[in-house]
């Protein structure tokens, strides 16, 4: 694992220090897969029936057109995964095949060599039995950071994804800077993996796109926040537990 970041957070049972970076063996790719298929398989997203490897794969991931992120926690000798995002590198980008789309504005200067998308976006609930606090949004939003920091290095200006409105309302509760396609249709084939995840009728999927460099900008500020953070070194950080993040928590941004 290539450690981008290192996020400390306080718990009742001990403190967890979390990691986020991108993968660099075959090993850790097949943890994501497997996480993938054990998130989505509770969450009825695929047919967990055709995984006789409980392996989540598709096509982009066997054809090399695929890098991976994750968040991490160190327990003795091994990295658990609590989250994953993998962004994807094609000429006809997967939202554009799920949906009829009119390309926004704001990507019509990048060209498509300098675009990819991101996707199969997990983070793992919360313990509860163990009640040890795990923010999802701010996972998410180290994630995102990772990824987009990731982007700019490698000249990927902007993209698409396609994702959940539950995903969608957390996003705007942190007011993610989030591109919305006003006109689009949903075309996604009947035998494709994701199906399931595309016609569950009470969480329905929508097309978005996002500029790199807007979405770094955004992640960059947050984590700068000295009432949530602390730095302890340069890429090191502690959650703050304080009146401010308890009050993020109460109405569930965090």
């Amino acid at each position: 694992m290539n450690i981008f970041r290192k996020l400390t957070i306080r718990g009742v049972n001990a403190d967890r220090t979390i990691l986020f970076g991108e993968t660099t063996t075959d090993n850790e790719k097949q943890e994501v897969y497997k996480l993938r298929y054990k998130i989505y398989s509770e969450q009825g997203y695929i047919d967990s029936t055709k995984y006789s490897n409980l392996f989540e794969t598709d096509e982009y991931d066997s054809v090399g057109k695929s890098q991976y992120f994750i968040a991490a926690i160190k327990e003795k000798d091994n990295l658990r995964l609590i989250g994953c995002i993998r962004s994807i590198f094609s000429d006809v980008l997967p939202t554009e095949l799920a949906f009829y789309i009119k390309e926004p504005e704001e990507l019509r200067s990048i060209p498509r060599a300098n675009r990819f998308e991101i996707g199969r976006f997990v983070i793992v609930p919360p313990d509860k039995l163990k009640k040890d606090y795990l923010p999802r949004g701010i996972v998410m939003l180290f994630l995102l950071n990772t990824v987009s920091n990731y982007a700019i290095k490698k000249n990927l200006l902007g993209g698409y994804a396609f994702i959940k409105q539950s995903l969608n309302i957390k996003l705007r509760r942190l007011k993610f800077p989030v591109g919305y396609i006003k006109e689009y249709k949903q075309h996604y084939p009947k035998h494709g993996v994701l199906y399931k995840y595309f016609t569950q009728v009470n969480d329905p999927v929508i097309p978005i796109f996002f500029v790199t460099k807007l979405f770094f900008q955004y992640t960059e500020n947050i984590i700068c926040n000295r009432f949530m953070f602390r730095r302890e070194g340069d890429n090191t950080f502690l959650f703050r537990s304080n009146v401010y993040t308890y009050i993020l928590k109460v109405l569930k941004i965090l």
